[in-house]
């Protein structure tokens, strides 16, 4: 039996994104399994893009009020419009906040899904209101749809705990990926296992401004001439990504902006630690990446790391400036070969507990059975 889907959440594809990373993944697979799959874009961030599908996704475009609060909701809520005239099977929501609509197919007589990444009322940029209205989503991610996917078991643990409702582990992936040389990070100045790389949006809950602090206090003679690579920018310029304007002129910190393609590939290849400081995740696709280039991680420990990683890597105490800049001394003392042996042993275990082509075998099944249950 073949399916035909309609996704709601992403921004746009391709897109750096992690919602949208994992919709490419699962979205791409399921239309080599011989499914329709239509993933929903916010028509200003397609606007330099002239095509209409990706890697035979069809992607219809819907308007949206394009502010930072009300552009997922009001982009989402047009989309649905297109969606209940159509003869779509599955609405495979992306999103605990966008889930406050998932009533609405639901009653037209469509079957809902929604796939949680992360617990979004934690997130930094939301507070007092907006961050009260959006912790009610978490009830309606498990009450309104016919099931529920959730990234990471803290998401699950939480939503089955609060609501008594079954959720269903649908993890992310490790993308198998070919070491590059370094040949265009060279203009950075930047040679293998030369750099710690931080590699995520510039917004608060990604952390980094405690690793920018941390390194700001490592000594110079351990840093021995390495470097710290930010690999990122904002959507939304805001205080907060103002603030990081003060480390811009420390001489062994390099901001690179978004990278994508070649350039990605060689930070990820040459990197001698991906350092992950965030407050909150769902289940990090960076972590998952950096498993996948063979990388040492540096992260902080709260829950969602600790599920990932499983003991393996090190963690520092989240938002502990002073415990990070120790566990940054230790990886710049500790030998090259040691970090590339445990760097391998993230690689094995990666490859093996998050396999792509596994998660979208159970994502397959499961849609399959809530489309045929009554």
């Amino acid at each position: 039996m073949k399916l035909k889907i309609a996704a709601l959440g992403a921004k746009g594809l391709p897109h750096p994104g992690g919602i949208e990373q994992v919709m490419e993944e699962i979205g791409s697979r399921l239309v080599k399994r011989g499914h329709s799959v239509d993933v929903f874009v916010r028509d200003h961030y397609m606007a330099d893009k002239p095509f209409f599908s990706f890697k035979g996704m069809g992607l219809p475009r819907s308007p949206g009020i394009q502010n930072k609060y009300l552009d997922a909701i009001t982009h989402s809520s047009s989309a649905l419009l297109k969606i209940l005239l159509s003869n779509y099977d599955i609405v495979y929501v992306n999103s605990v906040p966008l889930s406050v609509l998932a009533w609405l197919p639901r009653v037209f007589g469509k079957k809902v899904v929604v796939h949680t990444h992360g617990l979004d009322w934690k997130r930094e940029k939301w507070a007092g209101f907006a961050s009260k209205l959006i912790r009610l989503s978490a009830w309606s991610s498990v009450a309104f749809p016919h099931a529920t996917f959730c990234v990471c078991l803290e998401d699950k643990r939480f939503l089955e705990k609060s609501y008594n409702r079954p959720c269903t582990y649908i993890p992310n992936g490790v993308p198998i990926s070919n070491l590059s040389p370094p040949e265009i990070i060279v203009e950075w100045g930047l040679e293998p296992l030369s750099y710690i790389l931080f590699m995520a949006r510039l917004v608060q809950e990604k952390g980094c401004h405690f690793l920018l602090e941390a390194w700001k206090h490592v000594p110079e003679s351990v840093k021995n001439g390495r470097k710290l690579v930010i690999a990122g920018d904002t959507n939304h310029v805001d205080d907060y990504y103002n603030s990081l304007s003060e480390y811009r002129s420390l001489k062994d910190v390099i901001f690179t902006g978004f990278v994508t393609g070649t350039k990605k590939e060689e930070l990820l290849s040459n990197a001698l630690c991906f350092a992950q400081p965030s407050t909150i995740e769902g289940m990090p696709l960076s972590l998952l990446e950096a498993m996948g280039y063979g990388r040492m991680i540096l992260a902080s420990d709260i829950q969602e790391n600790q599920d990932l990683l499983q003991g393996r890597g090190m963690t520092f105490e989240s938002r502990n400036i002073e415990d990070l800049e120790q566990k940054l001394i230790h990886i710049l003392q500790c030998d090259n070969e040691e970090l590339i042996k445990q760097g391998q042993e993230l690689y094995r275990y990666g490859i093996d507990h998050f396999n792509w082509d596994r998660i979208v075998d159970d994502v397959e099944s499961a849609l399959l059975n809530l489309f045929l249950s009554n």
